[in-house]
């Protein structure tokens, strides 16, 4: 849409062809295609901040030695939210140096929640989903 916008305002009413961007990267090799992934902006936020991460790291380690938590005791959790209407990956140009892209959502959609835990010793239960409840 942008490549069309910018055609529009020099002058130039020409469709695009299905595959133009080919040929643009041709003339601009520092360019390159990558899948996005869409990220809340909240999370997107958070994922920048690495001295959180490490004192998050620091207190679980912390508190398993001050309450001899064994590693038979430690479950990992994972959940991954799924937005109903909204399509995972979408194709953008980066720069050459980018090895990924993320897009930001506003955070408005029903999401459906897909919960996966691991016990550290290896054991998995089956993986369970949450759905948005509904007010009888």
């Amino acid at each position: 849409q942008l490549a069309k916008e910018i055609l529009l305002a020099k002058g130039n009413d020409k469709p695009l062809g299905y595959n133009w961007y080919l040929r643009f990267l041709e003339w601009h090799p520092e360019l390159h295609t990558c899948c996005a992934y869409m990220l809340e902006q909240s999370r997107q936020d958070a994922e920048t901040d690495k001295g959180s991460i490490r004192a998050w790291f620091d207190l679980v380690t912390m508190t398993c030695l001050k309450y001899d938590i064994l590693l038979k005791d430690e479950y990992n959790m994972d959940e991954k939210g799924v937005l109903k209407g909204i399509g995972q990956a979408v194709k953008v140009l980066v720069s050459r140096h980018n090895k990924m892209a993320i897009t930001a959502h506003p955070g408005n959609r029903e999401n459906v929640s897909i919960i996966k835990c691991v016990l550290a010793v290896g054991y998995s239960p089956l993986p369970f989903m949450i759905f948005q409840g509904q007010t009888i």
